[in-house]
């Protein structure tokens, strides 16, 4: 999806047709059935990445760019502010927030007005 190139430890085997998802015991005879259906051409070789994007897109009916977009907003929370505000001084936004959730919405904000 990326086109980058990744050592074998940071990929991820994709079902290019979903196999589906194993929320309960009743879902496993279906999932079962389009493992063991599913041919070489049924699979693909993605980054961790993006195969947490393509899953977050399926799992929530959404483009994969929306997703896309919500991973690096859920990656963005997780750093310091410090590290946010680094981040944001980086992407060129002026203002200097005092708090996490102005830097979020900062962040958000320059991801709507750049895609």
């Amino acid at each position: 999806m990326c086109g980058e190139v990744f050592p074998q430890s940071e990929l991820q085997v994709d079902h290019i047709e979903e196999a589906g998802r194993l929320s309960d015991w009743s879902d496993l005879e279906q999932f079962a059935r389009t493992l063991l259906g599913s041919t070489s051409d049924n699979y693909q070789l993605l980054c961790k990445n993006c195969h947490s994007i393509k899953s977050m897109a399926i799992r929530h009916g959404i483009s994969l760019e929306e997703a896309r977009r919500k991973k690096k907003i859920a990656d963005f929370k997780k750093l310091s502010l410090c590290a946010m505000i680094e981040e944001l001084e980086n992407l060129g936004v002026e203002e200097k927030p005092k708090t996490k959730k102005r830097s979020v919405e900062l962040y958000e904000s320059f991801l709507k007005e750049n895609k």
